[in-house]
């Protein structure tokens, strides 16, 4: 199993993030939906969402075990590259939940995979995710189909979000964050909006 490198791109979800979410979204707000984190990193998410009742499958294409932060004991596919995986390495479940890599087009790749291979797509992204344009079109193809469920834009900045290994001090995140939500059962009257706040779960 191959250890991350500097570039891996890992910037960990908050808990908060993940809270929020949980609470503002209906179908999520349901305990022990069969999750799938496929990026998962050391756990940020997954630690979330076990807390709340959910039972979560995870991997990466990386080797975080040293710094596992979901439940103990738990089997996670690392050395998995989500992007390369076939049917049959595709596990059981109801949706997926992630925090893509952003870079070089792997948010797009990452998408539009995830929505090839799951019935439902939370993904915690860029809030100028939302612009398409030419050069995006599996974007376009998806916010602009009846597929987009849900969007839940943040009050606040995620200023935890930095890069793997930042020591420097903790300043205003440049970027502004939302969970797009993309699911086969569709919404004809367009994405439910909703902006969360990460404010009260973050001393809890």
């Amino acid at each position: 199993m191959t250890p991350a490198p500097k570039d891996a791109q890992l910037h960990e979800t908050p808990l908060p993030a993940t809270r929020a979410l949980c609470r503002a979204d209906p179908w999520l707000r349901q305990r022990e939906r069969v999750i799938w984190e496929p990026a998962c990193g050391p756990g940020a998410i997954v630690q979330a969402l076990q807390a709340l009742g959910h039972h979560v499958k995870a991997g990466d294409k990386y080797d975080y075990s040293d710094r596992w932060r979901g439940r103990k004991g738990q089997r996670v596919a690392w050395g998995k590259d989500f992007l390369s995986l076939s049917p049959r390495e595709i596990p059981k479940h109801d949706a997926i939940v992630m925090n893509p890599p952003y870079s070089g087009g792997m948010a797009d790749a990452f998408m539009a995979k995830a929505f090839d291979v799951s019935p439902r797509v939370y993904a915690l992204l860029e809030l100028d995710w939302i612009q398409g344009g030419e050069v995006a079109r599996a974007r376009d193809q998806l916010m602009d189909s009846p597929y987009w469920l849900a969007f839940y834009p943040f009050r606040e900045r995620l200023n935890e979000m930095n890069r793997d290994g930042w020591t420097g001090r903790i300043t205003p995140h440049k970027k502004r964050h939302a969970w797009f939500v993309f699911g086969r059962e569709g919404r004809a009257d367009g994405p439910y909006t909703r902006r969360i706040s990460i404010k009260e779960f973050q001393h809890g």
